[in-house]
């Protein structure tokens, strides 16, 4: 239909991707991989997208999990000597925001396998926390860290270097509405993200089963920090974002988040290669 019907010099009308000749199947399939559900139902195929409603429901993230338990520690030390494993952290501070770590790892068919999830509770001493997250990120060998680069990150970042030295270094994210190449800050790396953006591919992951959690039992409490997402449209950026209910935590969303990311740039790196291979050379 047209678009400011009132203009008094022509006509304006919006498009979308399948219309136009030089955008073929394949460049709109590469725009659902990268684009959230939200934005390639709204942008790419032109159709309106009703705002406020949560992105995912939980009958979609239960349909994620799989059969596998989480890791636990007294089993499978050192995985990540045998696999290429991620880790993403979201850090808490103050009396309610907890301090999340996901470990997970990309499989060779492009599905990122969420292999443990623990959150630490809030009010819990600084040095505590980084001295846990350190010992379980050394316990099973991860490869590369992405963590929250704000707040308490600017601090907690440098002292877990200090406690883990990834041998694929350990990234700073800090969200943004716009996206950067990571580039070197002392010992981490500092990496710009679109949040919406970003976070938009990890439910678009969820709503096409590119992302597997643990079994139910052992992720159940953490699935409502994913559903309890909604989109709303920011009028001054003219972009959508997420948000949700004060009294709902996401810390976990946001660990996934950073871990997906992560793993996600180093297969990338390695693409057409084996990334075992890669990682662990013979």
């Amino acid at each position: 239909m047209p678009r400011n019907p009132h203009s008094t010099w022509g006509q304006g009308f919006g498009i979308s991707h399948p219309m136009v000749p030089w955008l073929g199947y394949e460049g709109i399939l590469e725009r659902q991989r990268s684009y959230g559900p939200v934005r390639f139902h709204n942008e790419a195929l032109g159709l309106p997208t009703t705002l406020g409603d949560h992105v995912v429901t939980r009958a979609e993230l239960e349909e994620c999990c799989g059969t596998e338990p989480m890791l636990r520690h007294g089993n499978h030390k050192a995985l990540g000597n045998t696999i290429p494993l991620f880790a993403g952290i979201d850090w808490g501070g103050g009396v309610r925001s907890r301090t999340v770590l996901v470990i997970g790892s990309m499989q060779t068919d492009f599905v990122f396998q969420v292999r443990l999830i623990f959150a630490l509770q809030a009010r819990e001493d600084p040095h505590e926390v980084v001295e846990k997250v350190a010992r379980c990120c050394n316990y099973y060998g991860v490869s590369a860290i992405a963590a929250d680069g704000g707040g308490n990150g600017h601090v907690y970042n440098r002292l877990l270097f200090a406690k883990v030295q990834p041998r694929r270094g350990l990234y700073a994210i800090s969200y943004s509405v716009g996206e950067n190449d990571p580039t070197p800050d002392g010992v981490l790396t500092k990496w710009n993200v679109n949040r919406s953006a970003s976070i938009g591919v990890l439910f678009g992951r969820i709503k096409r089963k590119q992302l597997i959690f643990p079994c139910r039992e052992d992720t159940d409490i953490y699935l409502d920090e994913f559903a309890c997402e909604t989109a709303q449209y920011d009028d001054q950026q003219r972009t959508i974002k997420y948000v949700h209910p004060a009294t709902q935590p996401d810390d976990t969303l946001h660990a996934t988040n950073y871990a997906l990311l992560i793993a996600t740039r180093f297969h990338y790196a390695v693409s057409g290669q084996n990334l075992e291979a890669e990682f662990f050379p013979t």
